[in-house]
């Protein structure tokens, strides 16, 4: 029999002490009567399938197993966008804050119970097991389940926090559908820089309703410089092109190839899936650091919070530059024209060899690789 010395030994052995090979993911979908309750035939918006799809995707990896004893992860398939949905839809309410607190008491009063009954939790009291939540709303919910504060690890598709970040986080990049083919390379060449037509580029909304914060005005600033420096007589090129709208995939695909650089805006939330939507679309990324203030009160003290950004080199293959110089007129633009094209030329590059490491399985990429590894680089302080 093993003394209770062992046991403590194999509870608090380090994720790189306990590999197994591939570092293989269990896949632990939730029982159908424990989350009855939180569920409806809810149609989600695309983007909010991100759960479902990133459940699909380490399916389609080589770190899936079906042996739960043989894998150094369990991934619980939890849908907090789905729960959030249907406690809106079943009291009828209009307003989404009573909705984010039901999707939080489902995961905490309901699903975590129940993984404690469970052999894979009694393993390491749930440090191995992984929750994700997806979308900007995602960080309302999981801020507010008790038990993630003391165990489990979160991957999040956005992070809304304080620098240092969460330990225990891994920032995932959403499900997004690459429009470049798996095997393309970008030119990065002095001739393709001298050929782009527009110095930064962006598409999407220009403002939130009733969202009086929306973007930090950040969007709604640099269009109003575009269309200014579109309409005047002097001969201002490349130019900033911030439009709304949208266009069929192959044309914007087009737009964001005639840019030398994509700008990740921020919108109702700091971050934004773009920057990895960019990086497979062949545009250099460019990402705003987020002072923002909420009621006067700093909100985002430091940088935003980029996927995998333990793992991936993002100074390498973007730009990131602070909020302030978005909404100083005309500094965004010239701070882009300052890039020299040798500059240029080595963040492409860079795009070229880490892209598809923030790609999910599912669309051709290898982001669970990418995950695994982040996993392994989380401090062992923070799982102990």
């Amino acid at each position: 029999m093993m003394s209770m010395l062992t046991l403590l030994g194999l509870s608090l052995a380090s994720p790189q002490s306990r590999r197994t090979g591939h570092d293989k993911v269990f896949v632990l979908e939730v029982d159908r009567e424990v989350e009855a309750p939180f569920v409806c035939e809810a149609k989600l918006p695309p983007m909010f399938n991100v759960e479902r799809n990133i459940v699909t995707s380490v399916r389609a990896s080589p770190y899936v197993t079906r042996n739960a004893s043989k894998a150094a992860w369990v991934l619980v398939a939890i849908q907090p966008i789905l729960y959030q949905y249907c406690a809106k839809m079943k009291s009828n309410s209009s307003g989404w804050e009573d909705a984010l607190r039901a999707s939080a008491l489902a995961v905490n009063d309901h699903i975590i119970p129940w993984l404690r009954t469970l052999p894979h939790w009694a393993r390491r009291g749930g440090m191995d097991h992984l929750f994700l939540f997806s979308a900007g709303a995602g960080s309302a919910i999981y801020n507010q389940i008790d038990a993630l504060q003391e165990t489990g690890v979160i991957l999040a598709t956005s992070y809304d926090g304080p620098t240092p970040e969460r330990p225990r986080t891994v920032v995932v990049p959403a499900s997004i559908h690459p429009l470049l083919a798996a095997g393309a390379v970008v030119d990065g060449s002095a001739r393709a820089f001298a050929a782009k037509t527009t110095t930064g580029f962006f598409r999407g909304l220009l403002s939130g309703g009733a969202n009086s914060r929306y973007s930090f005005g950040t969007r709604q600033l640099l269009h109003a410089e575009s269309t200014r420096i579109t309409n005047s007589s002097s001969e201002e090129a490349p130019q900033l092109q911030i439009v709304q709208g949208n266009v069929p995939n192959a044309v914007y695909a087009r737009e964001l190839a005639s840019a030398l650089f994509c700008l990740a805006l921020p919108g109702h939330y700091a971050f934004t899936p773009r920057n990895v939507q960019f990086l497979n679309s062949g545009c250099v990324p460019i990402n705003v650091s987020p002072y923002g203030t909420y009621d006067g009160v700093p909100r985002y003290p430091r940088a935003v919070h980029l996927p995998f950004q333990r793992t991936i080199d993002w100074d390498g293959l973007s730009l990131t530059v602070d909020q302030q110089v978005v909404k100083t007129p005309g500094a965004l633009r010239r701070t882009l024209l300052k890039v020299p094209p040798e500059r240029w030329a080595e963040l492409v590059a860079r795009m070229n060899t880490e892209r598809l490491k923030l790609i999910w399985e599912v669309h051709g990429g290898t982001a669970w690789g990418t995950l695994v590894e982040e996993l392994r680089r989380l401090t062992w302080n923070s799982l102990a």
